[in-house]
């Protein structure tokens, strides 16, 4: 199914009835107007041709041209009683049908209408009391100053409903497109006013109160949700560096026990932090960088660990980016890439005219095509068990999904052709 805007659905809507409209204005048109205007001539000049004949056969001979001088003058009708013109084409126009067909009653023989003679003009072979006739005359203009203004009224009419059409369509979709642009404002974590006051149409003055209420509240409960974490935070910290502390100064008799229990607190305030990261995530500011740069300052960290990690792509990719978050979010992919994707790991680095993307590749076993959003939420692991050691705390990529929503990237887990996985991320430069 192809998804397009709203005012493509309206403008093709409304194209479609009206269409549908002036063709059957049109249909009507003919049918109850032109058809029987056609029919009434038709009868006329039939009438018209009886009677001429009629009347040249019962007058004198020599008072004949004059006859036939009168008739062309007032009537526009050439008469002749002559033989039956040969190679006359039938004509299967309207009007000449219906003169056909009404002349063929009158005389009760058989009626020729064709197109022979000059541009524009009709001739007729018929017979009257066994004596063959052929009439020459104008073919009439039945389209009259009436139907031709009925049938412009009827075209403006239809090109006034589209254009007030389109007009409509534009007022109600602008206000909902600046609700889309604001709403992925917000996304992003951007402040904004969203300003539907000028708008005279209910529903979207509705719709747009009840977003602003809608992010006013999600705002509130974000900023609620951070303050009560970093309160917890504070307060675990706190008797958490007391208890390390105490553990410091036990007897170096039991250092093998202490230095255990100074990991597991050193691990709990690590997940402190991270989940206190998950919910700030508030937008970094924006800095003139290089990618290329960056990403070869955080393959060199981990060859200083011992791990190579080849990077790919141009040496320059500058771009207005946030450095700590995008230090952040690629770190740790890097480090599931390490933990979990074997010895091959890459880094690749492509950058266009408007935006750059970002891929970290391995050969592991990957991830299942249904986890691979799912492993973005808090606290999911694919590795069943929770020791920090095997399958780290479940925050890693969640934290990655929350610094990139707020910076307008885009963050995501792919299958890597051959086998392993690609993590990526990407945004504008």
């Amino acid at each position: 199914m192809s998804i397009r805007p709203l005012a493509w659905h309206l403008r093709r809507a409304l194209g479609a009835v009206l269409a549908v409209q002036l063709v059957l204005a049109m249909a009507l048109l003919a049918v109850w107007v032109m058809f029987p205007l056609t029919e009434h001539a038709a009868r006329d000049k039939a009438a018209l041709l009886v009677l001429s004949a009629q009347t040249w056969l019962e007058l004198p001979p020599p008072t004949r041209p004059d006859f036939e001088w009168e008739l062309r003058e007032r009537h526009g009708l050439i008469l002749e009683a002559a033989v039956w013109p040969e190679g006359l084409t039938p004509a299967w126009m309207p009007y000449p049908s219906a003169l056909q067909h009404a002349l063929a009653e009158r005389t009760g023989s058989p009626v020729t209408v064709g197109g022979q003679g000059a541009l524009g003009q009709l001739t007729v072979a018929f017979m009257i009391e066994g004596r063959p006739f052929v009439a020459r005359f104008a073919a009439p203009r039945l389209l009259g100053g009436q139907v031709a203004a009925l049938a412009l009224v009827l075209l403006l009419s239809t090109v006034l409903a589209a254009l007030m059409a389109l007009w409509l369509t534009r007022r109600l979709t602008r206000p909902l497109e600046a609700m889309t642009a604001m709403a992925a404002r917000w996304e992003r974590g951007e402040a904004g006013q969203l300003e539907v006051e000028d708008c005279d149409i209910r529903e979207v003055r509705e719709l747009g109160a009840r977003l602003v209420t809608m992010q006013q509240a999600q705002r509130r409960m974000e900023q609620e949700r951070a303050t009560l974490l970093a309160g917890i935070s504070h307060d675990l910290r706190t008797p958490l560096a007391r208890l390390r502390l105490a553990l410091e100064m036990l007897p170096a008799a039991a250092d093998e026990r202490r230095e255990a229990m100074i990991r597991d607190v050193e691990a709990m305030d690590r997940l402190i932090g991270q989940a206190l990261a998950v919910a700030r995530g508030e937008p970094l500011p924006l800095e003139d960088a290089d990618l290329a740069g960056l990403l070869g300052e955080l393959v060199e960290g981990y060859r200083r660990q011992g791990r190579t990690v080849p990077l790919a792509g141009p040496a320059h990719c500058p771009a207005r980016i946030a450095p700590q978050a995008l230090r952040r979010i690629l770190g740790n992919l890097l480090d599931n890439a390490v933990r979990y994707g074997g010895e091959s790991v890459e880094v690749q680095l492509s950058c266009t005219q408007d935006r750059w993307r970002v891929e970290v590749l391995d050969r592991g076993p990957g991830v299942p095509e249904d986890m691979r959003e799912a492993i973005f939420a808090p606290f999911v692991r694919l590795e069943p068990s929770r020791n920090a050691a095997t399958g780290g705390s479940g925050l890693g990529l969640a934290i990655a999904r929350q610094l990139a929503r707020a910076q307008g990237w885009r963050v995501g887990l792919a299958a890597r052709e051959g086998g392993g996985s690609c993590a990526w991320v990407e945004g504008e430069r």
